[in-house]
Formats: structure tokens, C-alpha cells, sequence
């Protein structure tokens, strides 16, 4: 998927997905990152790879955080690192990575 796509799917989207499995019966290869991010496409896909810097299992927590922020940043969103116990608002998500730290990430 192209960064183009990708904000064009966003943008019709832009907003926190429900829990709506019939919607998403046609996406049975997408994994949790576009169900969380809400660009319902039927492919899988890792964190970075909308804008040409996939992160694979060796990329460390901070490239990952940092390309993950980045990337919902060039499709739309707004995401900031939170404390676990954080409170987020309404409208916004709350991303939980646990790798060799625990991040949380809210975003909206």
C-alpha cells in the first residue's frame, strides 16, 4: 500500500474504529495494526512499511515508537507517548507495544 492510499483510505476513516467483525470479514489478512489505525485493507502490513521504513522484529523499541509516531503523523493522526496508567480522552486509542520495554502510545 502506497502512502497516498493509505491517507486517502485514513481520511475517509479518521476516526476510532468500532468493533465491527462484518466490516472487516473481507480483511481476513490484515493484522492489528490497520485494524487499530482503521484503514480496513486486505493485506498485513508492519509498522513503518506506509512510508518506507518497515520495522521488522530487529528494529529496536525506539526506532519503533519513533516510525510508529511517524507514520500516524503522514496519515493523519496525532500520537504521543503516555504512561501506562495513562488516561486518554474519548476519541483517542491507546496503542500498547510490550517488546523489551513496555510503550503506550495515545493517539487520535
Amino acid at each position: 500500500m502506497t502512502i497516498k492510499t493509505a491517507r486517502k483510505l485514513a481520511k475517509r476513516t479518521l476516526k476510532t474504529p468500532k468493533f465491527e467483525p462484518g466490516r472487516w470479514k473481507n480483511a481476513k489478512k490484515a493484522g492489528c495494526y490497520p485494524y487499530a489505525i482503521n484503514i480496513q485493507k486486505n493485506e498485513f502490513f508492519l509498522v513503518g512499511e506506509l512510508i518506507g521504513k518497515k520495522c521488522t522484529s530487529k528494529a529496536s523499541d525506539e526506532i519503533l515508537i519513533k516510525t510508529l509516531i511517524e507514520e500516524l503523523d503522514v496519515i493523519g493522526y496525532f500520537a504521543k507517548e503516555i504512561s501506562i496508567e495513562g488516561e486518554i480522552k474519548e476519541n483517542e486509542q491507546k496503542i500498547y507495544l510490550q517488546r523489551e520495554m513496555h510503550w503506550v502510545l495515545s493517539f487520535f
